[in-house]
């Protein structure tokens, strides 16, 4: 059907205008672009930035964490000649060296975890057969030098040795295994009276391990143990085994056990 007069006019009157579509303005996408390039740029920077620090920690400071405990070094402490345990007071210093608790690194691990590092043979907990029983070398140190210092005031004072002398020879023996082992290389003074710092405000100091962290491993692993003197009765027995820490595991069997409750 052909279009009426009418519809030829209008179609002829129809400019080109009236086809045109507006479209809302077109917006540039640099500024997305930019802030999406800064974006990327920076997480790339940040994770590089994280890698390296990862290497630099893992080289400097995770290498010198403790095999077992996890301890760690960085400990910076004064270097001294003397301290409190070397005082002329004598009795101060018995005092400070009685004081010293060794039996503090008996602990208790995991038999597989003996296997799987490799201990030693050792007895087994008697609280936990699936426990085997290890004292911390740090301990065993402060137990020879405690013991050691006890024989050598009962000798000043004449008074009979408490401890076989072969005990002695095994802790100074285990004391030259330790120094030769660490290869400590701090710089002592030599001469008496010469611990003075050539440069006043660089005050000589020595890095260190962190002890209380050793503690409170020592503490969480307890083996809850106690030594009694060799001529006491409860020497070598499980009374020996009954003195855990708070909190320990292992308190509700040994309070059956001894107290059946």
């Amino acid at each position: 059907m052909k279009p009426s007069m009418e519809e030829n006019r209008l179609l002829e009157d129809m400019n080109e205008e009236d086809y045109e579509i507006e479209f809302p303005p077109r917006h540039s996408n640099r500024s997305t672009w930019t802030f999406r390039s800064i974006l990327t740029c920076s997480l790339l920077i940040l994770s590089i930035s994280i890698n390296i620090f990862q290497c630099w920690y893992f080289q400097n400071f995770a290498s010198e964490r403790s095999k077992h405990a996890g301890v760690t070094g960085g400990i910076s402490r004064n270097f001294v000649t003397n301290t409190e345990w070397s005082s002329d007071n004598t009795t101060h210093a018995d005092m400070l060296w009685t004081e010293l608790s060794p039996d503090t690194g008996m602990v208790v691990v995991d038999a597989d975890y003996s296997q799987k590092m490799g201990l030693y043979r050792t007895q087994p907990f008697p609280w936990d057969q699936s426990k085997n029983i290890y004292m911390l070398e740090g301990y065993h140190s402060l137990h020879c030098l405690m013991y050691i210092y006890r024989a050598l005031r009962e000798f000043e004072q004449g008074i009979p040795q408490t401890t076989p002398m072969h005990h002695h020879i095994h802790c100074l023996d285990a004391l030259r295994e330790n120094a030769i082992c660490s290869a400590d290389d701090t710089l002592r003074p030599a001469g008496s009276g010469q611990a003075t710092p050539l440069v006043p405000e660089k005050q000589p100091r020595k890095q260190c391990r962190d002890w209380n962290q050793l503690e409170r491993w020592a503490v969480e692993n307890s083996a809850c143990f106690k030594r009694y003197p060799d001529d006491d009765p409860k020497h070598r027995t499980l009374e020996e085994w009954r003195n855990c820490p708070e909190n320990s595991q292992f308190m509700p069997l040994v309070n059956k056990f001894f107290n059946g409750s």
